[in-house]
C-alpha cells in the first residue's frame, strides 16, 4: 500500500502555478490602471493650476487689452488667453457708462488632445 498524501503531485503544482498567474496577472492590471489615473490627475491638476494662474493674470491686468496669446509651459501644456469686447447686449446686465465687459477664456492642452477651458468676464474701462 502507498501513502499518497505524502507530497504534491505534479499536476497539483502546475494548478497552482496556474491559478497565481491568473491572481498576478488581474492585480497587475488593477495596479497599472490605478498608476494611469494618478499620471492623468496629475497632468490635469497641472492643467488647471496654468489655467488659474494664467486667468488670474489676465484678470490683475488693468486696462484689458483685447488680443491672443499663448505659450508653453515646461511640462508641455499648451496655453492660450483669448481676450474679447463684449457687446452691451450680449451680457446679461447693463454695464454703467464709461464700463466696457470683456470675455476672458483660457484653454490649456496637452497629450492625447486633451483640453480644459476656463472663463470669466471682466470689467474695466473700454478700449
Amino acid at each position: 500500500m502507498t501513502n499518497r498524501s505524502a507530497g504534491f503531485s505534479l499536476i497539483e503544482v502546475l494548478a497552482a502555478l496556474a491559478l497565481l498567474a491568473l491572481v498576478l496577472g488581474a492585480a497587475w492590471r488593477v495596479i497599472d490602471g490605478g498608476l494611469t489615473a494618478a499620471r492623468t490627475a496629475a497632468q490635469r491638476a497641472r492643467a488647471v493650476a496654468l489655467a488659474e494662474s494664467t486667468l488670474a493674470g489676465a484678470m490683475a491686468r488693468d486696462p484689458a487689452q483685447p488680443g491672443d496669446w499663448s505659450g508653453e509651459a515646461a511640462d508641455g501644456l499648451r496655453w492660450s488667453l483669448a481676450v474679447r469686447a463684449q457687446p452691451p447686449a450680449a451680457l446679461p446686465f447693463t454695464p454703467p457708462r464709461g464700463v466696457a465687459a470683456f470675455a476672458v477664456v483660457v484653454t490649456v492642452r496637452w497629450d492625447g488632445g486633451r483640453s480644459l477651458t476656463l472663463s470669466s468676464l471682466k470689467l474695466g474701462k473700454p478700449a
